[in-house]
């Protein structure tokens, strides 16, 4: 009866080894070797049943794992994919800004900066580079006064999102006051909150 009992249970013991291991390495995320035969095919149904179910596992987190690989490569090629594209149609529209001869400026909803066009760069002998991220504030081309001033009706255009026209007089990179038709018109985001402001600056000191 002792050598049938231990001979039984070391038929037992063998399968259930097997699976022990093969749990852990399932653990460890080793997916490509199957769940070993000597557990899926114990004569014991429930050692049976445990092993079918590790294989299935092994299969869903394999299977699954590489579609998820291959899911993260489309969406990079995706992504890379479209940030080309804005970065050409921010491109094409720096572009036809550029080509515009009036000075043109435009700002966030915090109201600095994000850009501007040439005629802006030469009118004020500034690069917008330097001036990407600021407020009117910042810019010490202006009188002090005068940036508080603009600095307050930014605030209110992008807050109310309205729009201010009228005659201003401007001192531009020539040390020169021209006589100039100034707008700041509020603009919106695709959810209607406020986005920010673009500015046009006509100098008309000719007419």
């Amino acid at each position: 009866g002792s050598l049938v009992t231990v001979r039984m249970a070391r038929r037992m013991a063998a399968p259930l080894e097997a699976l022990t291991r093969d749990s852990e390495r399932i653990g460890r995320m080793e997916l490509q070797e199957p769940v070993s035969e000597e557990a899926q095919n114990a004569p014991w149904e429930e050692v049976y049943e445990l092993a079918r179910a590790q294989e299935t596992m092994r299969h869903q987190l394999l299977y699954g794992r590489n579609a998820l690989a291959q899911a993260n490569v489309y969406l990079e090629a995706k992504v890379a994919e479209r940030t080309q594209e804005a970065l050409q149609q921010t491109a094409l529209l720096q572009a036809l800004l550029d080509v515009i001869p009036n000075a043109i400026f435009y700002k966030g909803a915090d109201t600095r900066f994000l850009g501007c066009n040439q005629a802006y760069e030469a009118a004020f002998g500034v690069g917008r580079a330097n001036f990407i991220g600021k407020r009117v504030l910042d810019l010490d081309y202006l009188p002090e006064a005068a940036r508080r001033a603009f600095q307050d009706e930014d605030e209110a255009v992008i807050r109310s999102m309205g729009r201010v026209v009228r005659r201003e007089p401007l001192t531009f990179a020539d040390g020169q006051v021209h006589h100039t038709l100034y707008s700041v018109t509020a603009f919106a985001n695709p959810d209607g909150t406020p986005g920010g402001l673009i500015g046009v600056i006509v100098d008309v000191s000719d007419l």
